[in-house]
């Protein structure tokens, strides 16, 4: 329970105590990367081999840099996501 306080207090940090108005600022910055492999690649069919393509390596490093950011950083969530999407 006091791990999801802590979380909702880090959260909530920058939200204003004044009554919500119209021209209340809500926005964010996300930065999503898609990779997407070729027909015939696929990430978890190459693991046992270690022979990735281009994209599932860089999603790999894009999964270690958001991994590190969190931790340097000592947060639960990041606004980075890499979303990688198998070949056929």
């Amino acid at each position: 329970m006091d791990i999801n306080l802590k979380r909702v207090q880090v959260l909530n940090s920058d939200i204003s105590n004044d009554e919500p108005s119209c021209k209340q600022d809500c926005s964010d910055v996300v930065n999503i990367s898609v990779f997407f492999d070729g027909t015939g690649n696929n990430k978890k069919e190459d693991e046992d081999t270690k022979r990735w393509s281009n994209p599932a390596r860089l999603w790999r490093n894009a999964q270690g840099l958001r991994e590190k950011e969190m931790a340097d950083k000592n947060k639960q969530i990041s606004p980075n996501y890499a979303i990688y999407i198998s070949g056929v």
